[in-house]
């Protein structure tokens, strides 16, 4: 019998690989946390800057509300600025979740935001 042409198989030998030491892990260290003023007085700041701009969207809602609401989107959009515009819905969406604006959709399918109240975030100032 002959070979069988590109169904011959040549069988190699295998090579034994040799498994490498593992180094053992030392017990896990960790940075130790440290908590002072300076974070808490950033936390303070955070909130006071988060409130300030609240009431900046809520005072742009005031002047520009004749009675009937304005287009949401003309409030909040930035049309120079995608994060600033992010962050106008977010503060917006405070006025709406304490319920001192509301939202709807008009026949004519405009979502329009208006004021309700203007107790709770006006006393913050």
């Amino acid at each position: 019998m002959g070979r069988y042409g590109p169904l011959a198989v040549e069988h190699k030998k295998r090579v034994q690989q040799t498994q490498k030491r593992r180094r053992s892990v030392g017990a896990e260290q960790r940075p130790q946390e440290i908590v002072n003023q300076t974070k808490q007085k950033g936390q303070k700041a955070s909130a006071d800057d988060m409130i300030h701009n609240v009431m900046t969207v809520q005072r742009l809602l005031v002047e520009r509300d004749q009675g009937e609401g304005i287009n949401f989107l003309e409030l909040v959009i930035n049309p120079d600025d995608y994060g600033q515009t992010v962050e106008n819905i977010f503060y917006a969406s405070f006025l709406i979740k304490e319920g001192q604006a509301g939202i709807q959709v008009d026949d004519d399918g405009q979502v329009i935001i208006r004021m309700f109240s203007l107790t709770k975030f006006a006393s913050m100032s």
